[in-house]
């Protein structure tokens, strides 16, 4: 199955000095969306892997200047809890827990964090202070505010080690943003802002995956502006032909056009 999603990207299995064969995610930003009952959440798992995976290339494989690995990845999960994502990864063969422990792995579980700022908005104003110097998210519930956020990504991102490592950044379920009651500009100029910084600056790959309620007007015009920022666009979809007992939806691709 990953070997198809592969072919569809123009992608084939990535080395660690970032050059991945016939094609390339470097300096990419790609969008995964799907709709609430169409769960397109094995593509964050397929570029999880696919990632750490280009990791592990044994060195007799690497030349001398792509030591270490050439990639940082970073995943940032606004629906899930890292151990749901380690016992995914372990069928494909990882463990989550080595390579985090290790530092091939950053891994931002903002599920948890948001739930521990929610947890903190109803207590006194001393300690919801103090709670808010140590965890991130209470400036995203209080105002929106996405900085914090930002700036802990970016300092991910900078090479401590002088490696010259490419940055490899996984935001899991965007959209769940929006329905904490983040603004959608300031979630859009965020998104942009990693676009930027991940993709342009640091030649790196952005990969943002949104779940969205087509009835929502929000919802749908976050995926629109997303649309207009990413290099490639993976949606999906049910079955036009309808319900399938062996096959439960269809994976559509757009990609944008190179300027003349």
């Amino acid at each position: 199955m990953f070997n198809e999603v592969n072919n569809l990207l123009d992608v084939s299995a990535v080395n660690s000095n970032g050059d991945d064969g016939n094609g390339s995610l470097d300096g990419k930003h790609v969008l995964l969306s799907d709709f609430t009952k169409d769960d397109g959440a094995f593509l964050v798992h397929h570029f999880i892997s696919h990632f750490l995976k280009a990791q592990q290339i044994s060195p007799s494989q690497q030349p001398p200047s792509c030591l270490p690995p050439a990639i940082k990845v970073i995943v940032v999960s606004f629906a899930q809890s890292f151990n749901h994502f380690h016992c995914v990864a372990q069928k494909f063969g990882l463990n989550l827990r080595q390579l985090r422990e290790s530092g091939s792995l950053v891994f931002v579980e903002a599920l948890k964090e948001l739930g521990d700022a929610i947890v903190h908005q109803g207590r006194g104003r001393e300690e919801a202070e103090e709670e808010e110097q140590e965890n991130i998210f209470c400036s995203v519930l209080r105002d929106g505010d996405m900085s914090q956020l930002y700036r802990r990504l970016n300092f991910y991102m900078e090479d401590q080690e002088g490696t010259n490592r490419r940055p490899i950044v996984i935001l899991d379920n965007v959209s769940v943003l929006l329905t904490i009651g983040v603004p959608l500009l300031k979630l859009v100029t965020f998104c942009n802002t990693l676009v930027a910084s991940v993709c342009r600056q640091k030649g790196g790959t952005l990969v943002a995956h949104l779940n969205l309620n087509d009835e929502d007007e929000q919802d749908r015009m976050l995926l629109k502006h997303l649309i207009h920022s990413c290099d490639c666009h993976l949606q999906v979809t049910p079955l036009s032909t309808g319900h399938s007992n062996d096959v439960h939806g269809e994976m559509l691709k757009r990609k944008k056009k190179k300027a003349m």
